[in-house]
């Protein structure tokens, strides 16, 4: 969606990021704005999270709605509160972060990588996060991982051309 020049990606039934970027359109950070049933219409975002070194290219909230997870061309994922702090930097990869999920009960954390991997974190009330597993998922790039709904079980999408189930 675009509004006023400005392109808009809806998260959810209240939430939406705006893009920022630098002149070659590579995308340096995220805004959130919340406000129930109404569009952002102000200036500036609500907040906005600042970290990454790159491309922010995947953004998941926890089912919560407490913590946003995001990750990056720069080789890692970060875990934030809905105030903008960051709480957690994961680096458990070699190459580009593509995506990232949170398990649908907020157990675990995934990311998945150019490094041909996927990486499971279990999300702890007491930081730092538990490094669970790493998969070697995937002939080529990973780009996606979506959990089922009961956590039993994760999908994962490649530019090998397959779709997985661990």
């Amino acid at each position: 969606m675009h509004i006023g020049g400005e392109s808009l990606q809806y998260l959810s039934q209240y939430a939406y990021l705006t893009p920022e970027c630098d002149l070659y359109g590579e995308l340096q950070s995220l805004e959130i704005g919340c406000q129930p049933n109404q569009l952002h219409k102000q200036d500036k975002p609500l907040i906005e999270f600042k970290g990454h070194e790159g491309w922010v290219h995947g953004v998941s909230f926890s089912h919560d709605e407490q913590y946003l997870a995001t990750c990056s061309w720069d080789g890692t994922a970060r875990l934030w509160d809905l105030q903008g702090n960051q709480l957690e930097v994961f680096k458990g990869h070699t190459s580009w972060v593509w995506g990232i999920n949170f398990s649908p009960e907020g157990q675990y954390l995934a990311t998945c990588s150019g490094d041909n991997t996927v990486c499971l974190w279990k999300l702890q009330d007491d930081w730092p996060t538990e490094f669970k597993a790493q998969f070697k998922a995937h002939q080529s790039f990973v780009l996606d991982i979506s959990f089922s709904p009961h956590e039993q079980i994760f999908a994962t999408s490649s530019t090998d051309g397959t779709v997985r189930l661990w």
